[in-house]
């Protein structure tokens, strides 16, 4: 038996009984008009600081500012959409003594409302929806209840979801009623409210089940009463594990399509440490923001009472033939400032070697003999003899920027010896005063602590001539969480995750599992306190979800055109704008390099599969009383074949700001089918003052042929550019340009963010050629300003000869992951025959196309092979048409690939005559 139900235009949804899915996933494969069948996903879950943080404020040494709230900005008149575990709104950051919750009862499968959702005044809740199972349907439990309002406490036991729900309505726009230490934990965004939906099943799920999602559609069963109660951002914590573009994230995409002004978050999962892409659906949607998850800042460590650690790198000199780690460890001195991020800084040993005075007597040294070398410098002291302030009394003096001490070895049992700890200033002064009388200056450079092993390392590095490189101790906050999810995403290798957001040791409201205690503090205590302890990409997305609450309501406000509130200036931004002013805030982040674990900084502009376009950071972006320029277009329109839409800037007289402009585009909504998933495709392009061209997303390759060169992004719908250093009243031109569209009949809308120090100028003499690299030099300018290639050449601007494969011939090559590389053969006879034989290592995909180049679109290819994973592999083609046949080879996530392709065959035009062979001497 089986029930189906049409969900859409071009999906079906069937119910089979028990023990019958696997035979009719057989039938439906068979059927004609069946292009993908897939099961539904079994989904999964996945402020004190962390508010401070994505306002650009991540604190030091205590002092944190909230510089969106300051202006006022705190989410006023914005409503959040989530659908997680329950929500305890009893607890005082949603509850309100005078209104009662609004519930609304609503259909298990197909999302419908079942009793009407009341309007409501509450002071935090806008709508709350819980789920059960059609009447008269018994097979999800007698009592007829999958969901109900609430949240169970969290069980560590169990695992059992508890919680999950009032933590991350809580990050999102929780705010305690009352004063008091609560506060701390208000969520991002504590004026905006929330439209809830309980999908948590309380009757049949099992741990961490969420079976109470409409299951026909999720995007349709959640986002339209959420959206008719005002929700235009919607936080989504939980998803599959399937990292490649499904059913649930197509429903999605065509949800936002639609109804283009809600903006989707998804977290990205919490299987980092598995590796790339591992990216979980629905996060791998096109249209939404995935969100990864950071570690937490330095002030939240030390506020949870551990210590943080310095990530000291050695870069050793040429001539230094000593192995070094990668990166060592140093703990902080307990007094003095933390270190600012230091580059490239020689690191020297101290003369003497622990910077003290001449006996026990006379413990303090005035200055380091060595002085004139330590100036400027990181100096190396040992532990012993004195203090550690005298010891960096002496190193101040002496001109050093910061002092690592190196432990010793153990001298007496239970020695703190030879790990390193935090130094603490002494009791008294190194003269028997005591420390309130300190006879010497106080510690004003920072200072750290090493173990002996690591020591005695530094040594050798400052005795070849070495150098560090020391990340700001605030750079912790940088660092991409170990456990966050990784792109690409599968088969079509689009960035994800978009962006990221604290989700480490997050305390946010907590549930006691009741709905009439009142439950409200300050206070971290067990698992039925008023505040709770939670990490993964889970926490991470609310927050994110909070930050676009903000960004809408300071462009809802007018606060873009002078940064002052001009609500006649207000916008109603699509969800393309406020993804755009994400991604525009986003911060370069330290991720752990694989071969070496060590944490640092990817040297690139663009973003990367570990962490999107970095870490959130509103005030980046968010510009207040005129401190930096801000351009937006929202909902442009652009049509395919049509010219570049460009903006002329002046770059200003340069403040050390950056220029940077993001574009994000709604797309028309892929397909699980196909490989690419792209559908229209806009190219966000940059002339330099020197006649240069920038590509969005700052992406390069490299193959055996053409070596490293810059490439368009073609699989993004969102784009970035970013100049460090714009030159001084240099000019430069942002351009918009069609690329390839899919949905042909009507144009492209798009969002664009510019922000930097510069002046737009009316008209700069742009056209469209100005784009096309050199000229195109094997092929022609379009009026898009792009560059068509001949057949035989590749590249952005043409300049590449791809090889050319004879009768008979070989032709090895390699190409990067994520990139392509190019051959061809011509046909110039018809009755004849070829056969190609091709194959490579980490799993390259081969694309033909007659006439023409191929894509990752399997529409846009004659032929098409990815599911080989790079065997050897021959396929021969009788009477082909005359033409010119090109092969693009595509390497797959995520190494290098390297292979043979040969051809034999009748019907090719003629190679190269051999030369003659010498005659015997």
């Amino acid at each position: 038996g089986h029930a189906t139900g049409t969900v859409g235009g071009d999906k079906v949804v069937l119910e089979v009984r028990r023990g019958s899915a696997e035979g009719a996933l057989e039938w439906l494969a068979e059927q004609p008009w069946a292009r993908w069948v897939e099961v539904p996903s079994t989904m999964r879950v996945c402020n004190k600081h962390a508010a401070a943080t994505l306002q650009g404020s991540l604190g030091r040494q205590g002092q944190q500012r909230h510089a969106l709230w300051e202006q006022g900005i705190r989410g006023e008149g914005q409503v959040v959409g989530m659908a997680d575990t329950g929500l305890d709104y009893d607890s005082c950051f949603f509850s309100d003594p005078s209104t009662a919750v609004p519930l609304c009862e609503s259909d298990v499968r197909t999302g419908a409302v079942r009793t009407s959702c009341p309007t409501s005044s509450h002071r935090k809740i806008a709508q709350y929806r819980y789920f059960t199972v059609p009447p008269g349907d018994g097979e999800q439990g007698s009592a007829g209840l999958v969901s109900s309002p609430g949240d169970s406490a969290f069980n560590p036991d169990t695992d059992d979801g508890g919680s999950h729900g009032t933590h991350l309505g809580g990050s999102a726009v929780g705010k305690a009623l009352g004063g008091g230490v609560a506060h701390w934990y208000d969520g991002m965004a504590p004026d905006a409210r929330i439209a809830f939906d309980d999908i948590y099943d309380e009757v049949t799920s099992p741990p961490n089940g969420l079976n109470a999602i409409p299951t026909d559609d999720i995007a349709e069963g959640l986002f339209p009463p959420a959206y008719a109660a005002g929700a235009r951002v919607y936080s989504i914590s939980w998803g599959g594990v399937e990292p490649e573009y499904t059913g649930n994230a197509r429903d999605v995409d065509l949800w936002v399509y639609r109804n283009d002004d809600m903006l989707v978050l998804v977290a990205a999962g919490n299987d980092g440490e598995t590796g790339f892409t591992t990216v979980g659906s629905p996060a791998t949607a096109k249209n939404i923001v995935a969100v990864g998850a950071a570690d937490r800042s330095v002030n939240a460590t030390i506020d949870y009472g551990e210590t943080p650690d310095y990530r000291i790198v050695p870069l050793p000199a040429a001539s230094d033939a000593n192995a070094y780690a990668a990166e060592y460890v140093g703990l902080p001195a307990a007094f003095g400032p933390y270190a600012g991020p230091l580059k490239n800084v020689p690191v020297v040993a101290a003369d003497p070697p622990e910077a003290c005075g001449p006996s026990a007597a006379v413990p303090r040294l005035d200055k380091l003999s060595n002085e004139a070398d330590v100036r400027g410098k990181v100096v190396l002291i040992a532990r012993g003899s004195c203090n550690f302030v005298l010891k960096c009394n002496a190193a101040e003096a002496s001109g050093a920027v910061m002092v690592i001490v190196t432990n010793r070895l153990p001298e007496f049992a239970n020695d703190n010896a030879p790990f390193p700890f935090t130094m603490a200033a002494p009791w008294d002064d190194g003269y028997g005063n005591p420390a309130a009388n300190y006879s010497h200056p106080l510690v004003t450079i920072p200072s750290a602590m090493v173990s002996y092993a690591d020591g005695q390392k530094l040594y050798a590095l400052a005795d070849n001539g070495g150098a560090i490189t020391l990340g700001d101790l605030e750079e912790t906050g940088r660092d991409r969480a170990s456990y966050s999810s990784m792109g690409p995403v599968f088969y079509d290798l689009r960035i994800k995750p978009d962006v990221v957001c604290p989700g480490t040791s997050i305390r946010s409201a907590g549930s006691d599992g009741s709905l009439t205690t009142n439950q409200c503090g300050g206070y971290v205590e067990g698992t039925v306190s008023p505040i709770l302890e939670q990490t993964g990409t889970s926490m991470a997305t609310p927050l994110c979800a909070g930050s676009a609450v903000l960004v809408r309501q300071y462009l809802a406000e007018g606060w873009h055109g002078t940064g002052r509130k001009d609500v006649s200036s207000g916008i109603a931004p699509s969800a393309a704008l406020v993804k755009a002013f994400l991604i525009q805030s986003g911060s370069k982040m330290r991720t752990t390099d694989g071969p070496t674990g060590a944490l640092q900084y990817k040297d690139t502009l663009g973003p990367t599969n570990n962490y999107g376009w970095g870490l959130v950071n509103l005030t980046s972006v968010l510009h207040f009383n005129g401190e930096r320029k801000i351009l937006v277009r929202d909902r442009a329109e652009i049509s395919y074949l049509g010219a570049p839409q460009h903006i002329c800037l002046r770059a200003g007289a340069g403040n050390g700001e950056h220029l940077r402009a993001s574009l994000a585009w709604t797309d028309y909504p892929g397909s699980p089918y196909y490989i690419a998933q792209l559908s229209n495709d806009l190219d966000l392009v940059m002339r330099s003052p020197d006649g240069s061209v920038v590509y969005g997303n700052h992406m390069t390759t490299t193959d055996s042929v053409g070596g490293v060169r810059k490439v368009a992004d073609q699989i993004n719908n969102a784009e970035q550019i970013t100049v460090p250093s714009p030159q001084s009243g240099g000019l430069y031109v942002v351009a918009v340009r069609p690329k390839w569209f899919w949905e042909r009949d009507a144009p492209q809308l798009y969002s664009l963010v510019v922000s930097g120090d510069f002046t737009e100028e009316a008209s700069c003499g742009f056209s469209a050629d100005q784009l096309c690299e050199n000229g195109c030099v094997h092929g022609t300018c379009t009026a898009s300003g792009y560059c068509q290639c001949d057949f035989t050449h590749y590249g952005e601007d043409c300049s590449i000869a791809a090889p050319q494969l004879f009768a008979g011939t070989s032709q090895t090559y390699t190409v990067a992951s994520g990139g392509w590389t190019y051959m061809y053969w011509e046909i110039v006879s018809p009755g004849g025959s070829f056969t190609i034989t091709y194959g490579g290592s980490n799993d390259p995909d081969f694309y033909w196309r007659r006439n023409g180049f191929p894509s990752l679109d399997v529409g846009v290819a004659d032929f098409v092979d990815y599911r080989s994973g790079g065997a050897q592999q021959s396929y021969t083609i009788n009477n082909p048409l005359v033409g010119t046949y090109v092969l693009g080879i595509f390497a797959f996530c995520c190494s290098d690939s390297t292979g043979t392709v040969s051809l034999e065959g009748s019907g090719l035009v003629a190679g190269p005559t051999p030369p003659p062979t010498p005659a015997p001497p």
